[in-house]
């Protein structure tokens, strides 16, 4: 059943209703009685406004008493539901309360003669029972589920840890060999795949042409000069835009036509092979799994009575492309947007904290046909983020700048990690991928904007197979560069076709009422220090997906995650002293056009200390160091004013120090202006027997991945024994 058919057949109950207050609008309306108590100290007028019969209120209570039975019914009906699924035994119980809390207040009315007052306080006494009881019916036993299987998951997740980190090799992040990273076991293979579904089903085929049957690095092509090492990816990220399709329209064309569309032959072929598959299996295997079978069955029902046809297709496509090795971290669904994030089942107990977010960038930043999904976790000490966007389409200036907009949005409103709460998304996370749709174009710097004459000019380039000549007018490369968007991100060149507007056939035929243009892509970006534990290994377009005016895209990485070093123990204490800070070009935070800053210094994944102060790494705190703040300035000053702090302990791989920038407001939260992100392993590393050494830092500050104004400051590092 999708939500249109729930929403059709739950039509009748407002249309009821509306007919039964209507019908004695007219028929018997309510009569406006005015009431004077000359009794009282204080003589009152009160105005009441009542039927001249009970029949409204009969037929009030029988129209009640009516959907109540319908619901206990229902109920009742489907009591033998698997809780893990749904909810009946707790609708049950719901409607059974609440049938019983109306029948209790009925008889009372029916039964005693109470005052007005006395009516109120007892409709409000059944209303917070029904509402409450009810609510517990749900709440409770979930609340206490949830409490018990993350109780067992941490046991069981807990114990395969420790079976699997007993051999692995861990080596000084301070002296990196990323030859040695990316070549052992240790190190995890990502698969980040992106496509334009184009409001089609897409036909088996083609979804094998773009994910790789099982998972396979065979079947993914490397980088010129590089390796796919292991047989599988660890970790495959698949994003989708324009993921959904009109059934009844589809229907329809297929009743006028007298046969069967190439879309509806795509879901009838996959419907049946999986049928196949299934028949396939032995009665050994049938037997041994019955019971897991039977869950799995229940489970594929329930959510397929509640996911549109869509969304139920292509979710059993992956699943029988991948294959059973996989497992399904995260199926998210906005609008027309998904993201899927599939792992190694012994991949799987080492994904830790995993947080959904997104925004949606359609008309008035409300409709979800443009957008984000954001999915981020951690795995092996290690924070990742995936985001997965549709931007707004179109050639032209102003679509350009709407797509950078859509982005510094998105960013703004996706919070995931306790972290990203205060500094950007893309700064808080370790490793961080941006794929999807994100429609940036062709654009040519000639004068002449005709648009035949710019195919005309795209098409001669692909023709000649210049991508170096055609990558040279991409927006997005160009839009990265210059900072109006993800500042900090990479982007390979695209050494191969253009994957929009095409034809659905197999190979690159375009359709010349658009400029052929790199428009679906996978960016990332790494934390500072953090850069060479993350390497592209391929990037390629999916030339057999045929069902799409969009070519996918997908790109390889190896990853080492910061589990994999050892921390850098230290004896005594290292010092940090910053000095001379200035900042220049800050973003206005105040209506006057100005900002009150300061800069505030935040640490992560290590213990320091600030003026004999012991601080531990809490977001919760509001005594980081910090300098004092400046009055309506866009270019504040702090001569001669140092801040001192000690490293002790041990510094990890993911040891970072955050130099952020507020406007101070008096009366409400103070607004970041922009942050530095800076590596403390790169920081503190010095030459065999140095002691000290000096850095002169000036750098951009960024905020929602563009930049904010500049900060520029001193910093001494020096080695303190004892």
């Amino acid at each position: 059943m999708t939500n249109y058919h729930a929403w059709f057949l739950t039509l009748p109950i407002p249309i009821c209703q509306t007919i039964i207050l209507l019908a004695f609008t007219f028929a018997d309306p309510p009569v406006a009685t005015e009431e004077i108590d000359l009794d009282a100290r204080i003589p009152t007028q009160s105005v009441n406004c009542e039927y001249n019969s009970d029949a409204f209120y009969i037929t009030e209570g029988a129209f009640h008493f009516l959907l109540l039975s319908i619901g206990c019914l229902l109920a009742y009906l489907t009591r033998n539901i698997d809780p893990q699924f749904g909810d009946a035994r707790a609708l049950l119980f719901a409607m059974y309360n609440i049938f019983f809390t109306f029948i209790m207040v009925a008889i009372i009315f029916a039964v005693v003669d109470i005052s007005e007052s006395g009516r109120h306080m007892l409709q409000m006494i059944g209303v917070f029972w029904a509402t409450v009881f009810s609510s517990a019916g749900f709440a409770l036993p979930r609340l206490a589920a949830a409490k018990e299987d993350r109780k067992q998951a941490k046991v069981k997740m807990s114990r395969m840890r420790r079976m699997m980190t007993q051999n692995m090799k861990r080596k000084s992040s301070m002296d990196l060999d990323h030859t040695f990273i990316h070549g052992t076991d240790d190190s995890i293979k990502i698969l980040v795949c992106t496509a334009n579904i184009g409001n089609a089903p897409p036909s088996l085929d083609s979804m094998k042409a773009w994910i790789p049957e099982k998972g396979s690095c065979d079947r993914v092509n490397p980088l010129e000069g590089e390796q796919i090492k292991g047989s599988q990816f660890d970790l495959i990220v698949i994003g989708m835009q324009e993921a959904t399709w009109s059934a009844q329209k589809k229907k329809k064309e297929n009743v006028k036509s007298g046969e069967s569309s190439v879309e509806q032959r795509n879901i009838s072929e996959f419907i049946e092979n999986s049928k196949g598959a299934n028949r396939n299996e032995s009665e050994d295997d049938v037997d041994s799994s019955e019971g897991a079978q039977q869950r799995e069955a229940q489970k594929e029902h329930y959510l397929s009575a509640v996911e549109g046809e869509d969304t139920v297709v292509l979710r059993k496509m992956l699943g029988a492309v991948l294959g059973e090795e996989y497992a399904p971290v995260a199926q998210e669904v906005r609008g027309q947007m998904r993201l899927y994030i599939y792992a190694l089942k012994n991949v799987v107990p080492f994904i830790e904290d995993l947080k959904v977010s997104g925004a949606n960038t359609g008309i008035g930043n409300v409709l979800a046909n443009k957008g984000a999904i954001v999915i981020s976790f951690i795995h092996k000490s290690t924070r990742f983020t995936f985001l997965s966007a549709h931007l707004a389409a179109h050639e032209g200036e102003s679509y350009y700048k709407a797509r950078c907009e859509n982005v510094y949005d998105i960013l703004k409103a996706s919070k995931t990690f306790e972290l990203s709460q205060r500094i950007d998304l893309s700064l808080a996370s370790h490793h961080m991928f941006v794929l999807g749709d994100l429609n940036f174009r062709t654009k040519f710097d000639s004068v002449n904007k005709d648009h035949k004459e710019n195919v005309s000019r795209a098409l001669e380039m692909i023709e000649a197979k210049d991508w170096k000549s055609l990558y040279n007018f991409d927006e997005l490369h160009r839009a990265v560069e210059s900072g109006d968007l993800l500042v900090g991100f990479k982007t390979l060149p695209c050494n191969f076709n253009p994957t929009f507007k095409l034809k659905r056939e197999d190979g690159f035929v375009y359709n010349e009422q658009r400029t052929p243009s790199y428009t679906d892509r996978i960016l990332f970006r790494s934390s500072p220090g953090l850069e060479g534990s993350l390497k592209p290994i391929s990037y390629e377009p999916c030339v057999g997906f045929t069902t799409s005016d969009h070519k996918p895209i997908r790109g390889a990485f190896s990853l080492a995650p910061n589990d994999m070093f050892e921390p850098r123990t230290i004896s005594g204490r290292i010092r940090l002293v910053f000095s001379d800070i200035e900042c220049s070009n800050l973003l206005a935070g105040d209506l006057n056009g100005l900002s009150d800053p300061y800069v505030k210094f935040v640490w992560d994944h290590i213990d320091m200390t600030h003026a004999g102060n012991r601080r531990l790494a809490c977001w919760g705190r509001s005594d980081w160091p910090r300098t004092s703040h400046r009055t309506r300035t866009l270019n504040p000053k702090w001569t001669g004013k140092e801040i001192s702090m000690d490293i002790i302990g041990q510094i990890n791989a993911e040891s970072m120090l955050y130099v952020i920038v507020y406007d101070y407001d008096f009366m409400g939260e103070d607004d970041v202006l922009g942050t530095l992100p800076l590596g403390i392993q790169n920081l503190v590393e010095m030459k065999d027997g140095q002691e000290q050494k000096e850095l002169v830092f000036d750098r951009p500050l960024e905020r929602f991945g563009k930049f904010g104004g500049r900060i520029m400051f001193k910093l001494e590092v020096s080695n303190i024994v004892g």
